[in-house]
């Protein structure tokens, strides 16, 4: 999707910027990120040559986030309306509060590490949003009212069609059998992935590791060695 944005605008006036997992990841597993860290984090995910653009053209961010290892969510931060909003296509109250806790932490942290990285640029199109965060309250969950997914593992699969513009009707509870084998496809066959050429047959993989003393059994790879004999 960024490839996309710099595909449609050459001239670094990105739209929509789409920030990968593993900056709410970074954000998440280590709370008290000091400026040493951010500036880290604005090197590795900031800038043209990575996730982000021009920042007075952006109005929308996107980060796909995980919630304890089972269950994907995103947070869409509006910048022209300076609101953060959850979408998670797996309706749980008890989850809720926990989620907008999340959202709270990375909105505040990636709010700094924009400071740092674009600085009065930044201070002058957030005035608002310091504040917004700080009354505790930077989630709208609207966004969530229309979609209902009763399927944990189909949750990867609603975030990236969220982030990609798709409008599911109210009541869809599962993906399409298609959308999985058209990802992998896109995926695959993106321009952009050097590795493609180097993807074989499931069959041939299983067979070539067989040949260094693995087996692929109940979903992983087992090595065997004297005592699997």
């Amino acid at each position: 999707m960024t490839n996309d944005e710099r595909s449609n605008h050459p001239d670094k006036r990105h739209f929509m910027w789409y920030l990968p997992v593993m900056v709410s990841r970074q954000i998440l597993s280590n709370p008290n990120l000091n400026d040493s860290d951010l500036m880290k984090l604005c090197d590795s995910y900031f800038g043209d040559a990575n996730f982000t653009a021009d920042l007075t053209s952006c109005s929308m961010i996107y980060i796909p986030t995980n919630d304890r290892g089972n269950h994907w969510f995103c947070i869409k931060a509006d910048l022209g309306i300076q609101m953060a909003y959850i979408f998670y296509s797996k309706p749980a109250t008890r989850s809720n509060l926990f989620r907008k806790r999340l959202t709270k932490q990375v909105m505040e942290v990636l709010h700094r590490a924009l400071r740092l990285q674009y600085g009065d640029l930044y201070k002058l199109m957030s005035a608002n949003l310091t504040l917004l965060m700080l009354k505790g309250n930077p989630c709208n969950m609207r966004l969530t009212e229309s979609f209902a997914c009763k399927i944990r593992y189909d949750c990867g699969l609603f975030v990236i069609k969220f982030m990609q513009g798709f409008n599911y009707p109210s009541g869809v509870h599962r993906m399409d059998d298609t959308e999985r084998p058209r990802l992998l496809m896109d995926l695959l066959l993106d321009p952009n992935n050097r590795e493609g050429h180097t993807v074989v047959k499931f069959d041939d993989w299983k067979a070539k590791k067989g040949q260094t003393g693995f087996v692929y059994a109940g979903g992983h790879l087992v090595r065997l060695d004297s005592n699997n004999l």
